[in-house]
C-alpha cells in the first residue's frame, strides 16, 4: 500500500481495510510534510535537526537514517536491546523479514506504535497492524531522547566520510 498507492489515496484505503479487517490503525496529523522524511528519520527524532538535514541533503544525498544507519547501529552495538515483554514508551520497535531489516516504529505505550510507512503517512497501530511487507520478527530496543539520536547519526555520518568541526 505505501509504494505502490499515490499518497492522497492512503487515508481512503485505510479506511477501506478497516471496513473489511476491523483493524484499530489511526492516522496521525504530522506538522512536517511526510514525503520529506522515513520512518527512522521520525524515530530517531532527527525530522528537523538541522544537522540531520545539511548532511542528508549533502551531495548525492546517500548518507541519511535508512536502513544502512539502522545496520551500522547494530553491527556498533549502539543501542541497547530489551526484550518484547519489558518494552516502554518511547522505546523502538524494529521489524525484520528474515534478517533484513524493514521498519521502524516508536512504542506508546498500551500495545500501539507510532512510525511513517514507507512514502506514506504517519499512523498510530498495534504491533503486527503493519503492511505484510514488514515481515514477521520484530526486535525491540531501549529509546532515546532527540539528542542521542542526533549523536549518534552524526557518527553513523563520520564513518561514511563527514567531518564534523565543533
Amino acid at each position: 500500500m505505501t509504494e505502490a498507492m499515490p499518497l492522497s489515496q492512503h487515508s481512503h484505503q485505510i479506511e477501506v481495510l478497516r471496513t473489511e479487517f476491523g483493524h484499530t490503525i489511526n492516522i496521525v496529523d504530522s506538522e512536517i510534510p511526510v514525503d520529506t522524511y522515513t520512518c527512522a528519520v521520525h524515530s530517531f527524532g532527527l525530522i528537523d535537526d538541522p544537522t540531520y538535514v545539511g548532511v542528508a541533503s549533502h551531495g548525492l544525498g546517500n548518507t541519511f537514517a535508512g536502513a544502512d544507519f539502522i545496520y551500522f547501529l547494530l553491527s556498533q552495538n549502539l543501542i541497547l536491546e530489551t526484550s518484547p515483554e519489558s518494552v516502554a514508551a518511547n522505546d523502538f520497535i524494529f521489524y525484520f523479514d528474515g534478517d533484513k531489516f524493514m521498519h521502524v516504529g516508536k512504542i506508546l505505550g498500551g500495545g500501539r506504535i507510532l512510525s511513517k510507512w514507507g512514502s506514506g503517512l504517519l499512523y498510530d497501530h498495534s504491533i503486527w497492524e503493519v503492511p505484510s511487507g514488514y515481515g514477521q520478527t520484530i526486535r525491540c530496543f531501549e529509546g532515546l531522547d532527540s539528542d542521542r539520536g542526533v549523536d549518534l547519526f552524526i557518527t553513523y555520518a563520520e564513518s561514511r566520510g563527514f567531518q564534523f568541526h565543533a
